[in-house]
Formats: C-alpha cells, structure tokens, sequence
C-alpha cells in the first residue's frame, strides 16, 4: 500500500497490539486507510505511523 513501510516497534497489549511504523504515504487518506485496516485485525491497538521518508534507512 506504501511505496516505503518499515515496522520500528511491536509490543503486545491486553487487548491488542503498539505498532509504530516509518513510511512514506502518498496522502493522508492512504494513512487513514492502513489505520482503519490494521484495527479491524487487530482491535484495542495503538498506532504510531510516522511519514517521514527522510528518516529511511
């Protein structure tokens, strides 16, 4: 879905999981839409989506 995604961190939750991601979106829907998505499998989650393509290594 990203042109650039990189998972920094996952810890488990009860219930759900905290992801943080460094990706480069296209737009703000595109993050929307990988929010709503990544919730439906994984619901009580927190997520962190950092678009900042310069940070890429």
């Amino acid at each position: 879905m990203f042109p650039f995604v990189e998972l920094k961190r996952m810890d488990t939750m009860d219930p759900g999981l905290d992801l943080s991601f460094l990706c480069q979106a296209d737009s703000i829907d595109q993050l929307s839409e990988v929010k709503d998505k990544l919730l439906q499998y994984a619901p009580g989650s927190r997520i962190s989506i950092v678009d900042q393509p310069e940070l890429m290594v």
